[in-house]
């Protein structure tokens, strides 16, 4: 996992607990100071690790991937 990666993670996991809902990709791109083309980078990459899922489609759909 990259740097970016690693913050853009660790913003989800910070959002969700304030929040009853997941980060917009917007509020990611503010919160961690990423380009938004990055912060989409991230998300796929994060993805495919598995550590999160998204809705194809649907705002703020990111949940947290709960390790087994």
């Amino acid at each position: 996992m990259t740097e970016n990666q690693a913050g853009v993670l660790k913003f989800i996991i910070a959002f969700l607990a304030r929040h009853d809902h997941s980060p917009s990709f917007r509020e990611i791109q503010k919160g961690t100071g990423l380009s938004m083309s990055g912060v989409v980078y991230a998300i796929e990459c994060l993805v495919s690790q598995g550590k999160i899922t998204k809705g194809a489609r649907r705002h703020r759909s990111i949940e947290l991937v709960k390790a087994a």
